[in-house]
């Protein structure tokens, strides 16, 4: 009878096994979000803060929990500690760019999960937004500015950003797109400049405004599939007497992300992905292959990875009307879909996960291959078989998706604006579903509006 090996040796891949699935540095943790959602939607943001807030994240996680803690500030009217949170968030954000390399080799080593969160791009961008929405809502106009004006420079960044990325792998295949940036204007930066430039009086520049406002939409259609907003109002000179009501309304939730499982087979320079699903129900499928030229990778590696993909989460808005004084109603008009540009920036992205990933888990293939022979080399078939089990369960745990994302920026945007007397008025916004149903009224206004002033109201309703 073949003695077994020694417990170190026998003992090593199980000890790694244990040690890797008790490390939740390797997972994405969500429970802390549960019932987020429908806080918003019942109208209760503070609630939702509270909740979230209550949660202590890892290290790693410390961006996301900013991003999340100062949108739900916002929505809670907390315009002051929202600007704080998301200015501490910009300047991680900073951080981390001049410390990215460090960050490659676990990237590539172990797990996108293991490093720290880095915000998708389109995260990047809206935190600007709402840092100048902040702004407004304090009477900060000049403050304002500068978040508009780091957000034109933030996508000029983001397109060296994008070649600087795949230039870091350590192998491209043959095949893989070229770095592009989708994003090159955004309506709603282009509108926030619009109206403060409006508000200083200076016309010219906020017609240069209005024609990169419609360059958005005429450049980026795969961004903003729906007609430019009727800017007329906007740009009609009032009488002495009378005052402009600008309304913005922001209705549902951005995409969540969930792992998509994918099995790897390789043939000779060949990379075979076999894709699957589960759906809500738990039941997993066969959706389709993929063949991937890899020059250099060797036959006979099989395994599975996980990609994060995005997952709407539906909105029963379909209109957005404003009531005025109890009589008048005004129809908002479409601006811009957070939505639709965070799926084309993730899409544009995922390329990159989908290299960097495949390179990372076939690297630790073949370590564990190459390690296995070796190992079991002086075991008994069961010592052996329970080895190469292990350490492929090992690899496994190794490679989940990484699923973090900032959950609390919102789906849509909406813009109206109305010229009335100067004084009171009482303002209402109403979100009506497809069938004509009214799903939500905000409680009424009372507004107190004078000649020349930035008079804008903001609505959300999150659901």
């Amino acid at each position: 009878m073949v003695a077994p090996p020694p417990l170190s040796t026998r003992g090593l891949p199980l000890l790694l096994l244990l040690l890797l699935t008790s490390c939740s540095s390797l997972r994405t943790h969500q429970v802390h979000y549960g019932g987020t959602d429908t806080l918003l939607r019942l109208g209760q943001p503070e609630t939702a803060l509270k909740q979230v807030q209550a949660h202590t994240p890892p290290k790693k996680d410390q961006l996301l929990h900013l991003l999340d803690i100062g949108m739900l500030q916002h929505w809670s009217g907390q315009h002051t500690h929202s600007n704080q949170t998301l200015e501490h968030a910009r300047q991680q954000l900073e951080k981390q760019r001049t410390q990215s390399l460090t960050s490659i080799p676990r990237r590539l080593l172990i797990n996108d999960n293991a490093t720290d969160y880095t915000a998708q791009h389109n995260e990047e961008i809206y935190l600007h937004i709402f840092k100048a929405l902040n702004h407004i809502a304090l009477h900060q106009p000049d403050s304002a500015w500068v978040e508009i004006r780091q957000l034109d420079q933030k996508l000029i960044q983001l397109q060296t950003d994008y070649q600087a990325a795949y230039q870091n792998l350590p192998h491209t295949p043959t095949n893989a797109p070229t770095a592009h940036h989708p994003l090159h204007e955004s309506a709603l930066a282009r509108w926030l400049g619009m109206l403060l430039y409006r508000n200083e009086g200076l016309w010219d520049d906020m017609r240069i405004d209005q024609n990169r406002l419609l360059t958005a939409f005429n450049q980026q259609q795969q961004l903003y599939p729906f007609p430019p907003p009727n800017l007329h109002t906007f740009t009609q000179p009032t009488q002495p007497q009378q005052t402009r009501l600008t309304l913005l309304a922001f209705h549902g939730l951005t995409p969540l992300k969930e792992a998509q499982t994918l099995t790897v087979h390789t043939e000779k320079d060949l990379i075979l992905l076999a894709n699957s699903h589960t759906d809500d129900l738990g039941r997993s499928g066969l959706t389709g292959w993929n063949i991937l030229p890899w020059p250099g990778i060797n036959p006979g590696l099989h395994l599975k990875i996980q990609l994060p993909q995005l997952r709407k989460r539906p909105t029963q808005v379909a209109t957005i009307k404003a009531l005025i004084n109890q009589q008048d109603t005004h129809t908002l008009q479409s601006l811009e879909s957070l939505q639709t540009i965070t799926h084309q920036t993730f899409k544009q992205h995922r390329p990159l996960l989908y290299v960097r990933t495949l390179t990372r888990a076939i690297s630790k293939a073949l370590a564990l291959y190459h390690a296995n022979e070796p190992l079991t080399h002086d075991m008994n078939q069961g010592y052996a078989a329970l080895t190469r089990l292990s350490l492929g369960l090992l690899l496994d745990q190794t490679e989940n998706a990484d699923l973090r994302t900032a959950r609390f920026f919102p789906a849509h945007a909406s813009i109206a604006e109305i010229i009335l007397p100067a004084g009171t008025h009482t303002l209402q916004f109403q979100y009506f579903a497809p069938d004509g149903r009214l799903l939500h009224t905000d409680p009424p206004r009372t507004l107190h509006l004078q000649p020349n002033q930035l008079n804008l109201q903001q609505s959300a309703y999150l659901n």
